[in-house]
């Protein structure tokens, strides 16, 4: 709908000279070819394409390059830039605030981000929301450099916009009780996504005008931060006798299901890569969980923190840098005091940080007792729990395996390069383990 809504604009825009960028990753533009057949491009407008590339990541330059020309040779109220399907908003808003020439960036100028617009069709949501091809598969002529899936794309693209349009209500189900649903569900995917996004409802794309132009709503750094995993461990009230962690936001009013799984003792590598091999996570159906972000430890490499990240049914385990209580007293007094303090604060008993805390946030009838039961069945025993606490961390893994070939096959272990690399503060490296749906 995103090009049906630059039609419906450009028809609406009244005595406003508006510009227009498309981008396209194919060497062909069909969206500037469809806009230009209509014959909305009057000859006092201007319409740039960008094909074969993304103003993402390839082509930012360009973006940055017609944006002046925009300014400086047409002197237009406003610019459209309609980019790709699959570019990440993200990318294309960090153009804006990229040093090009003299030091000075788009916005120093006076080239603002009014808004940042995600449209939705209606009809579609929860096909992105569980489809596992990897997004430059829908277009085999794309250049894109993107890896992720559709249904991570499509999360990344709801969490970044200020303002998202739910298209295509003509398409809603003609019963009622099936159409409350729908709306319902799709309200509380986004309040759980992206709970500060302004939401528009929309047939057609046909949106007011005052809508769309001089509501000086985008602002990068809040946008940065309006995932709704982010929000809710800044704002939930943390009770640290539990292993999980209750949440209260303003996203508690769309009785959205939240929580933070969280638990001080390390998990069994064999056990937690069979619980995500499983459908459980796989199945979008069973498991209601739209997003999970966080990070975990493992009993065989107890000083590294694991990073978890999942959106609809694909999910990424990677390795991050190690925990700050693996850290030796002179690396840790590198950190500036105030930094001490704050990290102190996940501080608990002889293991420091060390500790499990993923978000999870999905549905509203997201199974939370069934998710933290089998995160605990992954969790090492209470046997061998008592053992190793009586142990140096370092004798854990030969103690649990003592077979040299058994650790090294272990799930999600790490060869000597893999740790030297890891061992820093600031050194981290991405080792995909587990890609769900692939």
């Amino acid at each position: 709908g995103k090009t049906t809504l630059l039609t419906h604009i450009l028809t609406n825009k009244q005595d406003r000279k508006v510009g227009v960028i498309v981008n396209d990753m194919a060497t062909l533009n069909i969206d500037a070819s469809l806009i230009k057949n209509s014959q909305l491009i009057q000859e006092e407008e201007k319409m740039i394409q960008l094909e074969n590339g993304c103003v993402c990541c390839t082509l930012r330059e360009d973006l940055y390059k017609s944006l002046l020309k925009f300014k400086n040779e047409y002197n237009f109220d406003h610019v459209i830039v309609e980019s790709t399907g699959i570019s990440e908003p993200i990318n294309v808003a960090e153009t804006f605030y990229i040093d090009y020439e003299e030091g000075k960036n788009l916005v120093d100028i006076g080239i603002t981000i009014d808004q940042c617009i995600t449209v939705l069709d209606i009809s579609q949501v929860f096909d992105h929301l569980t489809n596992d091809m990897l997004a430059v598969e829908t277009d085999k002529t794309s250049t894109s450099p993107y890896e992720g899936t559709l249904a991570a794309l499509f999360i990344d693209q709801i969490e970044f916009a200020n303002t998202i349009i739910i298209n295509k209500l003509d398409l809603l189900p003609k019963d009622e009780n099936a159409k409350k649903t729908l709306r319902s569900e799709i309200y509380s995917m986004i309040a759980t996504l992206n709970p500060q996004a302004n939401v528009i409802e929309a047939q057609y794309s046909k949106v007011p005008m005052d809508k769309i132009f001089n509501v000086d709503t985008f602002n990068l750094g809040q946008a940065q931060t309006y995932a709704g995993w982010l929000k809710i461990l800044v704002d939930g009230k943390l009770d640290r006798t539990q292993e999980k962690l209750y949440l209260k936001s303003e996203i508690d009013e769309y009785n959205v299901g939240s929580f933070i799984y969280r638990a001080r003792r390390p998990f069994d590598p064999t056990r937690l890569d069979e619980l995500i091999s499983d459908d459980f996570f796989d199945n979008f159906e069973v498991s209601r969980i739209v997003r999970s972000k966080g990070f975990f430890w493992l009993v065989h490499f107890p000083n590294h923190s694991y990073h978890w990240e999942q959106a609809g049914i694909s999910l990424n385990i990677t390795v991050d840098s190690v925990f700050y209580a693996a850290l030796s007293d002179e690396e840790f007094q590198q950190i500036p005091e105030e930094g001490q303090i704050n990290i102190k604060k996940d501080f608990e008993g002889v293991y420091g940080d060390r500790r499990q805390e993923i978000v999870f946030i999905g549905m509203q009838d997201m199974n939370e007792k069934d998710i933290t039961q089998k995160l605990n069945a992954c969790l090492v025993s209470d046997e061998q729990w008592e053992k190793l606490q009586k142990l140096p961390i370092e004798k854990w893994a030969s103690t649990l395996y003592p077979n040299d070939q058994e650790r090294e096959d272990l799930p999600f272990s790490m060869d000597d390069e893999a740790m030297e690399m890891t061992a820093g503060i600031d050194d981290e490296i991405e080792v995909i383990h587990q890609t769900m749906g692939d």
